[in-house]
């Protein structure tokens, strides 16, 4: 009886044993070899972007817009068209301005150089017409003196060389205004100055069709 409990008491300790064994047996586990390499982290975050620096565009001109030849948060250069309004009209403007200085400088070109050969050509001739009339008048009374002339003759000569004094006196007016500094010619640099304002003025207006 004794030796049936001590077999007994036995075979609990053995299997306590291997229950035992069982329990504390380490699990199986997959083994790496290590590396070296990089870290990626990656963040996840919510923002707004704030430019560096802000500027407000407008055209000083109305129109309509024909062409935008950059998008939106494109990077631009200095100078870069951003903008074209349509410039049609301002482009004729600026034509039209230049046909009106051409005209106005060939004005001024006739005046300081036909113009003033015209003007020294007509003095010479009426002062070759006074000495004339002069030379007759003079003639006229010496034959009086001899009877040799009338005195119809003698006031007909001294009024043609009253008429000639006349005429000498017009034209020389006439070609101080046709000289380089005549009257006429500063009428015609001040309508000189005028279209090259205007044609600036032209220019300014169609640089403004850009942006």
């Amino acid at each position: 009886m004794r030796k049936k409990a001590i077999g007994a008491a036995a075979i609990v300790i053995v299997v306590a044993c291997v229950g035992a064994w069982l329990g504390i047996r380490p699990e199986k586990v997959d083994v790496v070899r290590p590396t070296r390499g990089p870290l990626v982290e990656t963040l996840v975050a919510s923002g707004r972007v704030e430019p560096a620096a802000r500027v407000a565009l407008a055209f000083e001109s109305l129109g309509t817009v024909v062409s935008v030849p950059v998008s939106d948060g494109a990077t631009v250069a200095r100078g870069e068209l951003l903008v074209q309004l349509d410039d049609a009209s301002a482009r004729a403007a600026v034509e039209q301005a230049r046909a009106q200085l051409a005209q106005a400088e060939a004005n001024v070109a006739r005046l300081r150089g036909l113009g003033s050969r015209v003007a020294a050509t007509e003095v010479r001739t009426a002062e070759i017409a006074l000495d004339a009339a002069r030379t007759r008048e003079q003639r006229e009374r010496q034959l009086e003196s001899s009877g040799a002339t009338t005195a119809v003759a003698i006031e007909d000569a001294a009024r043609t060389r009253q008429s000639a004094e006349a005429a000498l006196a017009r034209v020389t007016e006439q070609s101080r205004g046709l000289g380089r500094n005549g009257d006429d010619v500063r009428v015609a640099l001040a309508a000189r100055e005028f279209a090259q304002a205007g044609l600036r003025s032209a220019q300014a207006n169609l640089d403004r069709m850009a942006l």
